[in-house]
């Protein structure tokens, strides 16, 4: 690489001459001095203008952009192509992928809530299950966490979201391996009360994990009588998910149907703990929750001005 550089300076026009491409014959890995096809070090490389995210120019390998452009170091250029975060794609006022890549870079100044297309796919077949035109849509036809999805956009921690994989329209990369945890060791506790004390779980919730009722989990943790061996079960299914209806509270037309109270909160953007939804329901004095009107399923009652 040093030799190629030298040549390359001393010898600008001989080399063009003879049609010479500045290419990669050392890895920069340190474990590694041959030529090796499938090394990140000898993979051709993109740059990308910013603000357009179009490719400015394509090089055959990280050292190859750093003979044209001294300024460029080959490690960052990998460590940008490899990084799973768009603002660590940024290395020298340029984005930078690896050649043949298919990650959509998002625009300088384009954020995720502008309304970007997201497709919603099957985590263990990798099919296409739907496209959704914005973030906010698809978490409010899935009931997904938006805070989760946009996390997998991102390619941070684990990859899914409400049980999905997602991602950009137009990529084709899967789900990765989730993270290693960290503390994999169970910690033992001398009593409960101990246990309770050290991790600020509620104490209720503790015993009803061990009394094995209802969830698994309390505090975001899984627990167990030392010498017991069972793992964790399913979360039983959950009561009171009545199906609630939408209406046109003008024309009582129906609109929509969802699977339960809290499904409609969130997908009127309401607060989990909101009343007006059931209330309008059981019709406790409100007339319309958020401009509808609203009913549980089976039943026929409409506006009362109707």
């Amino acid at each position: 690489l040093v030799s190629s550089y030298i040549l390359q300076k001393l010898y600008p026009e001989t080399l063009s001459n003879h049609g010479y491409v500045p290419l990669c014959n050392i890895s920069i890995s340190p474990d590694r001095v041959k030529f090796d096809q499938d090394d990140v070090s000898f993979r051709g490389v993109e740059a990308l203008e910013p603000t357009t995210a179009k490719v400015i120019k394509t090089y055959s390998s990280a050292s190859a952009a750093s003979l044209e452009s001294p300024r460029l170091l080959p490690s960052l250029i990998i460590d940008a192509c490899q990084s799973r975060r768009r603002d660590d794609r940024e290395y020298r006022g340029l984005y930078w992928r690896f050649q043949g890549s298919k990650d959509r870079i998002l625009r300088a100044g384009e954020g995720i809530k502008e309304g970007i297309s997201i497709e919603q796919v099957n985590f263990e077949t990798g099919n296409v299950i739907a496209v959704f035109p914005s973030i906010r849509q698809a978490c409010e036809k899935t009931g997904a966490c938006r805070c989760s999805v946009k996390r997998v956009l991102e390619r941070q921690g684990k990859a899914t979201a409400g049980g999905f994989f997602w991602r950009f329209q137009g990529e084709t990369h899967g789900p990765w391996p989730d993270p290693a945890r960290k503390n994999q060791n169970p910690a033992v506790f001398p009593s409960m009360r101990r246990a309770c004390e050290k991790t600020g779980t509620n104490r209720r919730s503790v015993k009803r994990v061990l009394e094995r009722r209802g969830k698994a989990a309390a505090g975001g943790f899984f627990w167990r009588f030392q010498g017991e061996t069972h793992g964790p079960w399913p979360d039983p299914a959950r009561k009171n998910q009545n199906p609630v209806e939408q209406l046109d509270f003008e024309t009582g037309d129906f609109l929509n149907s969802y699977a339960s109270l809290a499904e409609a909160k969130r997908a009127m953007g309401m607060r989990p703990n909101a009343g007006c939804i059931r209330d309008v329901c059981n019709g406790r004095g409100r007339a319309t929750a958020k401009g509808y009107f609203w009913r549980w399923k089976g039943s026929q009652r409409l506006p009362n001005h109707m």
